[in-house]
């Protein structure tokens, strides 16, 4: 803990190398909260440690600090969310989600922040996720009659999230929405990166307040099936053939390139393995995905297919507007807005395809590009003529479904079935 007593201390509100002259500079990405102490102007700054890749919880001891700083980050006690005697707390870790950091950021960074606000142990029920189940017992546990308004804490990718959202819809849904704070410990972390942007996601479990979180239906033709993470199997969908996501539903490049990073070689890479699967995807040339896409604009009934060739190459529907923090897919979507944006284009040389990428790493530029088709759409159909499984995959929030042959997947905007904790910049 560093202690100031007398002297000088800056707080930087963007992030900047540590000073010779020894000031301490702690950038806004890292800065969680202030707890008031009972001396005179007196606060507990907590925040994360620099570099971020260092684990832990920092504590700073600051004497009249900035105004500005105090409007912003000054709690005192627990939120209505976070506070056992309105809600039942549980805290699910995703042990496996990205490069297996998850347990080790709750014990290091995450328990501690809780009991420097009282909430100890006992406050709180953890559960570490076993296997694909795991979820779906939290959510008919948490979904039992009878029970008080319910607050879970997530240390996971989007999958998790996406898992609960399919284990609470109806007719399992409980009459208040579960309240859900995210804490990204996946690989792209899509939803959190989208939501996270004017504050990070700590301070925002502590200062942000439950908000709806649109989502979107995805119902398949009979027939269609999961597929398993590390290709270890294969998973009925609900007899419905209905999936509800929040964030992404994709075929053709996007959703292969997701696929075929899903194992253990992959994953080490982090957020890398995207590129590199990517790369994979590209060699020795695209491949032509062939089916029908079909949308629904807003204010209209009728469906129209996209005026573009039989073979696809890039087609995504996403609520979000980052699917990884620097990778822009839609600039414009807002934060919980109900609306689902397209984007599309056909099959492009290698080259031209890792341009057009480069450009949504660059704010989203490449939604400019005449080869690219983006736009809000109410609901988007995809009839799928591929005879080759592995050109029939569908992505949701990170999920990878298989198309029987001949089939479709078609997604509409539907009402959320959970708050997520958000916090306006």
């Amino acid at each position: 803990m560093t202690t100031f007593n007398g002297r000088s201390s800056t707080l930087s509100f963007s992030p900047s190398p540590g000073l010779s002259d020894g000031t301490n500079l702690i950038p806004t990405s890292q800065i969680i909260s202030l707890i008031p102490s009972p001396t005179a102007d007196g606060y507990t700054l907590l925040h994360t440690h620099a570099p971020e890749s260092l684990p832990g919880l920092q504590k700073t001891l600051l004497v009249a600090p900035p105004a500005a700083l105090i409007s912003r980050y000054n709690l005192s006690t627990l939120p209505p969310h976070l506070d056992p005697a309105v809600v039942d707390i549980s805290v699910v870790i995703s042990a496996g989600s990205g490069t297996g950091k998850a347990l080790a950021y709750w014990s290091d960074v995450v328990q501690p922040l809780l009991a420097e606000y009282g909430l100890h142990e006992g406050s709180y029920i953890v559960h570490t996720t076993t296997s694909a189940d795991t979820i779906h017992e939290i959510a008919t546990e948490i979904s039992a009659d009878g029970k008080p308004p319910q607050s879970v804490i997530l240390l996971s990718g989007d999958t998790l999230l996406f898992e609960l959202l399919n284990s609470l819809k109806p007719p399992s849904l409980p009459q208040r929405r579960p309240t859900v704070s995210l804490l990204p410990l996946g690989t792209g972390n899509a939803l959190s990166a989208s939501l996270s942007k004017s504050s990070p996601p700590l301070s925002t479990l502590l200062l942000g307040t439950p908000r709806t979180l649109p989502g979107f239906k995805a119902t398949f033709s009979p027939g269609a099936h999961f597929v398993l993470p590390n290709s270890t199997g294969t998973k009925p969908l609900p007899p419905d053939n209905a999936l509800h996501g929040s964030v992404v539903l994709s075929w053709g490049f996007h959703a292969s390139l997701v696929a075929d990073s899903d194992t253990a070689a992959y994953r080490e890479n982090g957020s890398s393995r995207f590129q590199l699967a990517a790369r994979a995807n590209l060699l020795p040339e695209p491949h032509g995905y062939k089916g029908v896409v079909s949308t629904i604009l807003p204010g209209r009934d009728i469906w129209g297919a996209l005026p573009a060739p039989t073979q696809h190459f890039y087609t995504l529907a996403t609520m979000v507007s980052n699917l990884e923090e620097t990778f822009c897919i839609s600039p414009a979507s807002e934060p919980l807005a109900s609306t689902l944006h397209l984007v599309h284009f056909p099959v492009l040389p290698p080259t031209e395809v890792m341009r057009v990428m480069a450009m949504a790493y660059d704010g989203g530029k490449h939604v400019t590009d005449p080869q690219v088709r983006y736009e809000c759409v109410r609901g988007l159909r995809v009839e799928i003529e591929e005879e080759e499984e592995r050109w029939r995959r569908v992505c949701v929030d990170g999920a990878i479904v298989v198309v029987p042959a001949g089939g479709r997947v078609e997604v509409e905007v539907v009402p959320g079935v959970v708050d997520v904790v958000y916090r306006e910049g």
